[in-house]
């Protein structure tokens, strides 16, 4: 019986979008004009067409652009490619007019052939969004979620060609208790109706209109964002002034929404996770002290030769969290100045002066988790009972709020096992004569908590530029490498390093003139990114760290990676190309956290899509959709 309801249902829905989208021609709108205002989260992946053209103007896509680097990526790109077409079968690549010549791409690659490829089949854009509006709350309905995805305009087959597997996938995971078939705005509307395992009943729908395929929790949702396609919906996103704070365009090719306030409201509709399990969204709320924040967003753009993401986070009276720590005032000149010139790695912080404690605690933790941090307090208390001092109150008043840490490598040639210890951390003092006798008192407890070697022979001194270098000979990490942390007060700054070579060159930087502050790339970079330092930053030099790595990582390869392993996925190390090929068209990349009264906002720009700027949002998606999950996925499936 569903078969052949089915079946007419598929008819009646390609003959209606047949229609819908001969008709329409008008771009569509922004999607934050197309979604509701109670919308309380959405992600938007840009149309691939985007994605093409902007990634064809960026430095990565001029080193896919490269002879070498095509010649090597030819054959694992045509094993993408061909996986694409063997999982869309039922879609034919357009054909050029007799006389035309097809276009070719801007720089031609392998990824933006990929793209185009993609582009084919599913234009996009790809949209999931979330509404909890306040008639939701008052009506006692669960959240509404919706996803949209760009179908070929112009191609109804390919379109109405997923509504069957759709429907097949539908009727096998989920019990269906009725399925209807509606017209709205001369749009086909399919509808299903069916109690959750919450016991609420759920009206899905899905449509295909103006060329994107429309699915919904809540029919009304669906209805909602035809009406946004149309411009006819009365409340939209784009007019809520949290929206409009946050500072999204709509043309960024990623994008990420959380209204905070509308998630936790949302979250007190529905069940609660039982005692014995972690809820995961609130623990990322306390973490990242989101808890008291209003609104969320990130987005990550393509512009000219870059990767430019912003993530802005607004908040209710105090910020609290890790992000919470973050001083109003920026990192200073002077504390740069520990950082040489041709540095290929650094990243500061100023940190409050009543959450400096808190903030080694957080370090440790996300370091080593809940264990880094009980070690840290337990070495604290320990300290404290054995100096007959209170850590907790001194130390804020002994050093400063400033902490910076820098890659002394340079330009030197280093081995990556040498450029990996060649490390300096700076921190800022208020009393040098306190912080060297707190300093001393500190290492000698260390040096006495060896058992098998005496205090003397564990700590030792050497004079340096007029000052004393403290340093533990420690044993060799893993027999090899041979550490000695090193630690000294110089021109208000504690300095500390892996061993004394180090130290010493962290001396020498600090008193000189060249140091990464006026230097042209750091310059260049921080121009880019609003051209003012903020209260934290990260400086990554792409070029340098990928000619370091190239040897290391190539070898490993080789070794780690079986031949017929690289022939099957089309890897043929003999055309791996020089590491200058690349590294040519890389630059540093800076990312600087700037406070504003009501919130932070972190900005970025790199050749690549760095990891800290993905992490947050990929980290917050994954938690709603972790508390989502009841609604998107079918009880029986979720138990397997």
């Amino acid at each position: 019986m569903f078969k052949s309801f089915r079946a007419v249902l598929s008819l009646a829905f390609a003959v209606v979008s047949f229609v819908s989208m001969a008709a329409d021609g008008d771009p569509t709108p922004a999607t934050a004009d197309i979604l509701p205002e109670g919308t309380i989260m959405y992600a938007e992946v840009a149309p691939c067409s985007q994605w093409s053209k902007d990634f064809a103007r960026t430095s990565l896509a001029q080193i896919f652009a490269e002879p070498e680097v095509r010649q090597f990526l030819a054959g694992p790109f045509s094993q993408v490619s061909n996986l694409i077409k063997k999982a869309t079968p039922l879609a034919e690549p357009p054909k050029a007019s007799e006389g035309e010549p097809s276009k070719p791409s801007p720089v031609n690659n392998a990824v933006n052939s990929v793209l185009d490829v993609l582009n084919q089949f599913t234009p996009g854009p790809f949209v999931v969004a979330v509404r909890f509006s306040p008639d939701d709350a008052l009506a006692g309905r669960p959240p509404a979620v919706a996803i949209m995805l760009g179908v070929a305009p112009g191609k109804p087959d390919s379109a109405a060609n997923l509504i069957p597997a759709l429907l097949d996938t539908v009727l096998k995971n989920f019990k269906v208790e009725s399925m209807a078939v509606s017209d709205y705005q001369n749009n086909s509307l399919i509808t299903i109706k069916r109690t959750a395992a919450n016991g609420h009943e759920i009206s899905a729908a899905m449509t295909v209109h103006n060329g994107h395929l429309i699915l919904a929790s809540d029919d009304s949702l669906c209805k909602q964002i035809i009406d946004g396609m149309a411009g006819t919906l009365a409340k939209k996103l784009s007019d809520n002034e949290t929206y409009k704070n946050t500072g999204l365009t709509g043309r960024e090719h990623l994008i990420a929404y959380l209204d905070i306030a509308g998630l936790k409201s949302a979250l007190g509709a529905m069940a609660k996770p039982p005692p014995d399990q972690p809820n995961q969204l609130d623990d990322f709320f306390l973490l990242s002290g989101l808890n008291k924040s209003i609104a969320v967003a990130w987005s990550l753009e393509m512009n000219g030769p870059s990767f430019e993401s912003r993530t802005a986070i607004f908040t209710t009276g105090e910020r609290e969290g890790l992000l919470g720590m973050l001083d109003s005032q920026p990192v200073s000149i002077d504390g740069l100045k520990v950082c040489p010139k041709g540095a290929p790695l650094a990243a500061g912080f100023r940190i409050r002066d009543d959450r400096l404690m808190s903030f080694f605690r957080s370090l440790a933790r996300a370091v080593q988790g809940q264990k880094g941090m009980d070690t840290l307090n337990m070495a604290v208390t320990k300290l404290s009972t054995d100096l007959n001092r209170n850590l907790e109150k001194e130390v804020p008043k002994i050093f400063g709020n400033e902490i910076v840490l820098t890659s002394l490598a340079g330009s030197e040639a280093t081995s990556p096992m040498g450029a990996a210890s060649a490390f300096a951390v700076s921190v800022s003092i208020q009393d040098n004569e306190k912080a060297e006798e707190l300093l001393g008192q500190m290492l000698n407890q260390i040096a006495k908590a060896d058992p098998e070697r005496p205090a003397d022979e564990t700590l030792k001194e050497v004079e340096y530029d007029g000052v004393k270098i403290h340093y533990l000979t420690t044993r060799k990490v893993a027999g090899i490498v041979d550490f000695s942390p090193s630690f000294t007060i110089y021109r208000n700054r504690l300095l500390a390093a892996l061993d004394v070579p180090m130290l010493k060159r962290a001396m020498n930087v600090l008193k000189g003139n060249d140091s990464l502050a006026n230097s042209e790339p750091f310059t260049a970079a921080l121009k880019e990114t609003g051209g003012r330092m903020g209260p934290a930053f990260s400086y990554v030099d792409w070029g340098y760290m990928y000619n370091t790595a190239f040897n290391l990582g190539t070898t490993a390869l080789r070794v780690v990676a079986p031949a017929d392993l690289l022939r099957e996925i089309g890897v043929d190390m003999n055309l791996l190309p020089e590491a200058e090929t690349v590294s040519n068209h890389l630059f540093p990349a800076l990312s600087v956290a700037q406070t504003t009264p009501s919130g932070i906002i972190m900005l970025s720009r790199s050749p690549l899509p760095s990891i800290e700027v993905l992490a947050p949002p990929l980290a917050a998606v994954s938690a709603v959709f972790a508390t989502f999950k009841p609604f998107l996925i079918a009880p029986d499936k979720e138990k397997k």
